[in-house]
């Protein structure tokens, strides 16, 4: 293949996977959590994509995940060419903008999700080759997929035949069937599932944009004319970005232009956005039950049963859903999994931090788990990776107390330097400039206790930070 038909894939990567809560939240969502240790959804997606057909890719995300975008790619060793961060979440329309304004209008893009299930990646490679001839005429490509089943939380395309071999004309869309549609629309020769990935020409998204998104394209130009780089990311701007309208580009763009053309996805797919999804993807024992963590199940059936730390009974349950992890609980009926997402945004009126923070949050130099917070105090392992340190900072309304627990700790307390080793500690008084360095070649694990009027995260003023935060 020449090199001018190499496609630039851009991987969005900024949901936060509400119908996976409390595995997935805002700061740690679905596609970077690696459960049962395997590869997150994000690294896989990676993987996906030949060298052969693909120029390394670029990744959408928010401006919170940047370091957890780095780090994955990092330990599996692939390059991504740019990241560009979403100051605020203004779904896939702005980020498909995002992307043609990235390249040049002759280039070609795929759009694909980062949390997609595709096994067979030979076949997901030759399906996006059969459309780059179309796609560098000038049409956008769907993917579509052959439904295996109903699937209520699926958007559904109709298709005709066209003149062009492995290509489809779209008819129609059908978003999310209601129940008695779907039988119907599983069983059709001439229906498939829209698995929301985009082969495109810039120049083409462009035209399109102006055409049937004025301002969502007029705002994105103008935030991404004035992004800011560090040398690792392009953060849009937030003044200009937070005014485009919330919208998916299937009704923004999709259904309103007259150049698209679908092609079969022959690999196997999966979105997964829910625990029931989860549950029939993954391998399963003894009566068809998903168990992750330490858990003990007594006649449980078609179940789908994880934990994390806690350790976990269950009796009797047939097709439900029990997640159970640090700070939180989700106990429901399988055929519920697609109404969790408007439960938790009734609980995001109260501001729930649980919705937000997952009980370990993950840093450019390492990770902190909170293990017990209250009133005026809060208790945190932290672990900083080999040659990596938390910024030169001071706080204005927590005193903390550092125990080592592993390593060796490098402390900058004021204008002095303290050199810590296991069973060893040191006292931070508010206000006071600290840093806490791991200069050896094994990880430094502490437990910091906090105490005082607020322990929030936000209460920090860096001084000093190697990596750049924005």
């Amino acid at each position: 293949m020449k090199n001018k038909f190499k496609i630039h894939p851009f991987i969005m990567s900024g949901g936060a996977g509400k119908r996976l809560w409390p595995l997935s939240r805002s700061l740690y969502p679905k596609q970077f959590v690696q459960l049962n240790n395997n590869l997150s959804y994000f690294q896989e997606t990676l993987l996906r994509l030949d060298k052969n057909i693909f120029h390394p890719p670029s990744v959408i995300c928010n401006l919170e995940h940047r370091f957890m975008v780095k780090e994955q790619a990092k330990s599996i060793k692939k390059k991504i060419s740019n990241i560009y961060l979403e100051p605020i979440g203004r779904n896939t329309t702005a980020a498909a903008i995002i992307s043609a304004l990235a390249c040049q209008e002759s280039d070609l893009i795929l759009l694909l999700p980062s949390d997609h299930v595709i096994s067979n990646r030979n076949k997901f490679n030759e399906s996006i080759k059969k459309s780059i001839e179309q796609a560098s005429l000038g049409k956008i490509i769907l993917f579509g997929v052959k439904p295996i089943k109903p699937e209520t939380g699926y958007g559904y395309m109709s298709v005709k035949n066209s003149k062009i071999p492995y290509h489809f004309e779209v008819k129609d869309f059908i978003e999310k069937p209601h129940e008695a549609l779907l039988k119907k629309l599983s069983r059709s020769k001439s229906t498939f599932w829209n698995s929301g990935i985009f082969l495109f020409k810039a120049s083409k998204l462009l035209k399109e944009s102006r055409e049937f998104c004025p301002n969502n394209f007029k705002n994105t130009s103008e935030a991404f004319k004035k992004r800011k780089y560090d040398g690792d990311c392009h953060l849009l701007d937030k003044t200009y970005f937070s005014k485009n309208k919330d919208i998916s580009i299937d009704y923004s763009i999709m259904q309103n232009s007259k150049s698209l053309l679908m092609s079969k996805l022959t690999s196997d797919w999966s979105d997964m956005g829910t625990w029931e999804r989860t549950w029939s993807y993954n391998k399963k024992g003894i009566n068809k039950n998903f168990i992750v963590g330490k858990n003990f199940s007594e006649n449980c059936k078609n179940s789908l049963i994880v934990s994390d730390k806690q350790f976990t009974v269950t009796i009797g349950l047939e097709n439900m859903i029990v997640a159970s992890f640090s700070d939180s609980l989700l106990v429901m009926k399988k055929e519920d999994s697609n109404s969790l997402s408007n439960v938790v945004r009734k609980i995001e009126k109260n501001s729930t931090e649980e919705l937000k923070n997952s009980s370990k949050c993950y840093r450019p130099w390492g990770s902190y788990e909170s293990l017990k917070i209250g009133d005026g105090f809060q208790v945190k392992e932290i672990i900083i990776r080999p040659n990596s340190s938390i910024s030169l900072q001071k706080h204005k309304k927590r005193f903390e107390h550092w125990a080592v627990i592993e390593g060796v700790a490098t402390v900058t307390k004021g204008k002095k330097k303290y050199r810590l080793t296991k069973n060893q500690s040191i006292d931070i008084q508010i206000g006071e400039i600290h840093r806490l360095e791991n200069k050896t070649d094994n990880i430094l694990r502490i437990i910091e206790i906090q105490t005082g009027s607020y322990v929030g995260e936000d209460d920090i003023e860096r001084f000093e930070d190697e990596y750049k935060r924005i």
